[in-house]
């Protein structure tokens, strides 16, 4: 990805434990910078969350990918909900999604990244504008995607794909997992 993107992590663990964990990956070459646990906001007495003004201002070109649901509040329209990571060496979510990165990266505008996501997952060109008001996907859109007959046996945990509302982030991914296909 570091082809097509400047590659920030930004972690609520330690600046040592992420500089430990960038280092026994050898990702020191691919990363521009490191945020961690210091950068956090906090959100209550009790919980942080991230906030994306503190990466940069050019919302257009920025994606922000996490596994907690807290996290992509602030920012919706340029957040992608990935599976949370368990050590499972077969967790494949970051290859799943590495093709729409790329494509994604050819767009003038990222946002919104969930709706392209979506978009993506059933086949269609990706608009090269914004769709920040939060496009809904139209009929012919829903009916093919209950008509794709896609396998996502890839994906191992789908839990958080429970904590999304109606409109959700990859709504569309959402309904062709609960439909087991």
């Amino acid at each position: 990805m570091v082809q097509h993107f400047e590659i920030v992590i930004y972690t609520a663990g330690t600046q040592d434990y992420a500089e430990a964990i960038i280092a026994q990956l050898s990702l020191q070459n691919y990363i521009s910078r490191l945020l961690h646990r210091d950068h956090c906001v906090r959100a209550c007495e009790t919980s942080i969350t991230k906030d994306l003004s503190i990466v940069g201002t050019n919302f257009a070109k920025m994606i922000f990918i996490d596994d907690a649901v807290q996290n992509t509040k602030q920012h919706p329209q340029n957040s992608l909900l990935v599976s949370r990571f368990t050590g499972d060496v077969t967790d494949c979510w970051l290859s799943m999604i590495s093709p729409f990165l790329v494509k994604l990266a050819e767009c003038a505008d990222f946002r919104s990244v969930s709706c392209k996501f979506d978009l993506f997952l059933l086949g269609y060109d990706l608009p090269m504008e914004s769709c920040v008001e939060g496009v809904k996907l139209s009929k012919e859109i829903k009916s093919k995607s209950e008509n794709t007959r896609m396998t996502w046996k890839l994906i191992k945990d789908e839990s958080c794909l429970d904590e999304l509302g109606d409109e959700g982030i990859t709504s569309s991914a959402r309904g062709i997992f609960n439909r087991g296909v």
